[in-house]
């Protein structure tokens, strides 16, 4: 009896002690006030036929989204473009390749030429 509360105990410590938020989280810091517009990113992952690649950008204006009419990143490979995704903040909408822009707010799959 006294093994079972002992252990009881432990698993009530530990998921006590345990975050709330899922561990795949992530939390950035705000960047700080732009005084020009600037963008930064980088890419995670190996581009290769099947892989999962992610793409991260933080672009910052000084008047917030609202100065920013759309981002374009270009995957290149030895100096020739791969593929091109554009994203249009004010109309929350993401083009990939020369296919039509689809609304980041549905499940529609999203293809192109090289992904």
């Amino acid at each position: 009896m006294h093994r079972t509360a002992l252990l009881a105990a432990l698993v009530i410590s530990i998921c006590l002690a345990a975050p709330a938020a899922p561990s795949d989280a992530l939390s950035l810091p705000h960047p700080p006030k732009a005084r020009q517009l600037t963008a930064s990113g980088f890419v995670i992952g190996r581009v290769a036929k099947g892989n999962l690649v992610r793409f991260g950008v933080l672009v910052t204006a000084p008047g917030g989204w609202f100065d920013v009419r759309s981002v374009k990143i270009v995957l290149l490979l030895h100096g020739h473009a791969l593929e091109e995704i554009a994203f249009f903040p004010k109309e929350e909408r993401l083009r990939v390749g020369d296919r039509p822009a689809v609304s980041i707010n549905s499940a529609t799959p999203v293809t192109s030429g090289f992904f």
